[in-house]
């Protein structure tokens, strides 16, 4: 269906209430999205203040997640080993 005899005016509350949709829709989405628990947290609070380097593996023996510390003494960098194998 065409839309005939619409104004500016018209065109400019349904774009203001276009953005007003977006950012509810943009509020919601945000909200829902998952949050960090306080376990993680103090998870990499403890092994970043290791003085250690230390590489967190799965079950499976896939990286998932190192400190800086290793990435000191190893030259390898994290986002470059999460998700390899460690064998």
């Amino acid at each position: 269906m065409m839309r005939v005899n619409i104004t500016d005016e018209d065109l400019v509350m349904e774009n203001q209430g276009l953005k007003k949709r977006i950012t509810e829709l943009e509020a919601f989405y945000n909200e829902r999205q998952p949050k960090e628990s306080i376990l993680q947290i103090e998870a990499k609070a403890i092994l970043e203040s290791s003085g250690d380097g230390l590489l967190v593996l799965d079950r499976k023996e896939r990286v998932i997640d190192s400190n800086k510390k290793f990435e000191e003494i190893t030259g390898y960098q994290r986002k470059d080993l999460v998700g390899k194998t460690a064998l």
